[in-house]
């Protein structure tokens, strides 16, 4: 073999030395630097909204981050629907996923649960996925904030009752009324 054709060999090694380690620098940081996380705080129902008397479900209401999907059922294939989502048991056992959009509405689901602490396994708008600790009171409806909407900020709510994502994100509030 000439000496140039070892030094193209060198060359080449070098190459698929240096792609491989700026491939891998880059899985690495882009894992590291993802925000998705777990929310430490739990999210209840409003402290200023009124339970419904005689109750033994209560609702939980995740506005969820939004895409537009096709869907045969869509009337309007350009409206953004909230994405899917899971409930899982305090403990990380798996209740049920959510759809979250019959495709026909932009609301999320409204789903019945007993009483009691689940998790919410969802996407955060601009955030990544997220595990939002959630209680669910009888007569009374949780809501999860993950679609970044202003409307959450604007509620009139004691700043150490909300709970907030990493970024600042209003997504709940801590239940006082329970």
């Amino acid at each position: 073999m000439g000496a140039g054709v070892i030094a193209r060999r060198k060359g080449i090694a070098m190459y698929r030395t240096f792609t491989v380690a700026v491939a891998l620098g880059v899985a690495v940081t882009g894992c590291a630097s993802m925000p998705g996380s777990t929310v430490d705080r739990v999210v209840g129902p409003a402290p200023d909204e009124v339970a419904a008397a005689q109750a033994h479900t209560g609702m939980l209401v995740v506005y969820s981050s939004r895409e537009v999907t096709e869907s045969p059922t869509r009337v309007d294939p350009d409206v953004a629907v909230h994405t899917p989502y899971e409930v899982r048991s305090q403990d990380g056992i798996f209740e049920r996923r959510v759809v979250n959009s019959d495709g026909l509405r932009t609301e999320p689901d409204q789903v019945l649960l007993p009483p009691g602490r689940y998790r919410v396994i969802a996407s955060a708008q601009e955030y990544g996925t997220v595990t939002v600790p959630v209680d669910v009171v009888a007569g009374r409806t949780t809501t999860v904030h993950l679609d970044a909407n202003d409307y959450v900020a604007a509620r009139r709510i004691p700043d150490s009752a909300r709970v907030r994502l990493g970024d600042g994100q209003i997504v709940g509030w801590v239940d006082t009324g329970s």
